[in-house]
């Protein structure tokens, strides 16, 4: 019994290696998607009635709305998701 929890404990220790190993990986891919969709929400121009006061806030036109996802999408949850990643490295705030 004592060797198979023995067994169990060094597998679980390789495969947290394993994916630790793997971590910079994965920040890089992220880090590349987080800049594409920075980059492509800054090359769609604001529209005529995004800067109109009188505009609904509520009711976005097209190009408004999907800067605004792509931009939310990377600062929202890649740009977090990022940071996560780095802290287990110890590359980022604890």
């Amino acid at each position: 019994m004592a060797k198979a929890v023995a067994d169990q404990a060094k597998a679980v220790e390789q495969a947290v290696a394993a994916a630790q190993g793997r971590v910079r990986a994965w920040i890089a891919v992220l880090d590349l998607i987080y800049n594409e969709l920075l980059r492509s929400a800054a090359a769609i121009e604001p529209t005529p009635g995004e800067m109109d006061p009188e505009v609904d806030l509520d009711r976005l036109d097209e190009p408004t709305a999907v800067r605004a996802v792509l931009h939310n999408v990377a600062e929202s949850h890649l740009r977090p998701a990022v940071d996560d990643l780095q802290t287990l490295l110890g590359e980022g705030e604890p």
